[in-house]
């Protein structure tokens, strides 16, 4: 005659079903997770790509903190046909704008869901706290200012990129216009331009070193 089960070897092979059950939500929930973050990195690259494309346009970023505001807005239209957002929360991405003016940079964030995101440590940010700009937002894109603040609190504080002008300029990098704008020469020696940039806004130790007609090109 056959022995049943015990009660103790069902409550074995319950917890063990429990168990791979467990684990097989929670690889699922992560894989999930990743793919609402690609969505989120795929979002700001079209962002970056047409602010970009504004940029060329009209010689500044989106002027406006507001930009990115109207989901599945015109707003940016023809630059972006409808303005993204959060694919889960449906909240407008951070953008935040440059300083003193939009015309040196900006910095666009998102709030990534896999905490283990190599990109996020990647760009100087803290998974939880965030990048420096707004609590949470830990994933950034950026021109002319740094992705992360370097403090990953979670401020929102505005720090500008402290980048050293290059001792002999070379093709292809930035300088400041006659006219006080910042412009990507492909011979800045030939154009007269006295100090180079490595970004667009010619930034220097936080200042927009095209307000000094002293760091000019002296031809367009």
């Amino acid at each position: 005659m056959k022995k049943g089960f015990t009660l103790m070897e069902l409550l074995i092979v319950i917890a063990l079903l429990l168990l791979i059950f467990l684990i097989v939500i929670a690889n699922i929930r992560n894989q999930i997770n990743k793919a609402h973050d690609a969505k989120r990195k795929a979002d700001l690259n079209k962002i970056e790509t047409s602010f970009e494309d504004y940029y060329n346009d009209n010689a500044t970023y989106p002027s406006t903190q507001n930009a990115l505001s109207n989901c599945g807005g015109k707003d940016l239209a023809p630059y972006i046909p409808t303005i993204p957002c959060d694919p889960i929360t449906k909240q407008p991405y951070l953008y935040v704008l440059g300083n003193p003016t939009p015309k040196d940079g900006y910095v666009v964030c998102a709030k990534l869901e896999n905490l283990s995101d190599s990109d996020i440590t990647r760009i100087g940010c803290d998974p939880i706290k965030g990048c420096g700009w707004a609590p949470g937002y830990n994933y950034c894109v950026a021109s002319g200012m740094l992705a992360s603040t370097g403090q990953g609190v979670g401020g929102s504080s505005f720090l500008i990129a402290t980048l050293t002008p290059t001792p002999t300029p070379q093709p292809g990098i930035w300088a400041c216009t006659p006219n006080g704008d910042c412009n990507a020469y492909s011979d800045p020696v030939g154009a007269g331009c006295p100090r180079t940039y490595a970004q667009r806004g010619c930034i220097y130790r936080g200042v927009n070193q095209c307000n000094n007609p002293a760091n000019r090109c002296t031809n367009y």
